[in-house]
């Protein structure tokens, strides 16, 4: 997909560098998925500190919402595939940089082959929380 340059003129300065941001975290996370095996992802994901000051702001959607918003509009308009999972670990690392505590899950479902990775900031989905996630069994106990 092109993506449409009319449209960075409409975000402000600070929607923009958060959008150049997250685009470099979605090519960080597309490349480790490539290159990386999956156990060593999964220690990715269960590992990392976090500042706990800033948990409480991310209690809702509303203290992570910018930071969301620009992992998603970095997903459309790159040109490669950032399914759930290249989103959900580029979203943890964007908020883990900012001290904002979150949780990766990813879910598989038991009567077909599918997998879903989704991104929980204080027990709520902010990121991959499109699908029906309660179809998936999560992998690692996470709810």
């Amino acid at each position: 997909m092109r993506f449409p340059v009319s449209k960075l003129r409409e975000l402000r300065i600070w929607e923009l560098i958060l959008f150049c941001e997250a685009t470099v975290w979605l090519v960080l996370a597309h490349a480790l998925i490539a290159l990386v095996p999956y156990s060593r992802i999964h220690r990715q994901i269960k590992g990392g500190r976090s500042n706990e000051r800033h948990a409480v702001m991310a209690k809702t959607r509303d203290g992570v919402d910018d930071y969301v918003n620009a992992i998603l509009r970095g997903g459309r308009y790159l040109p490669l595939s950032t399914k759930c999972l290249c989103r959900a670990l580029a979203g943890k690392w964007m908020l883990g940089i900012r001290g904002i505590r979150s949780d990766m899950v990813i879910g598989v479902k038991t009567n077909s082959f599918a997998a879903h990775a989704w991104l929980t900031c204080g027990g709520v989905v902010v990121i991959g929380g499109g699908r029906a996630m309660q179809e998936y069994t999560t992998l690692g106990g996470r709810p």
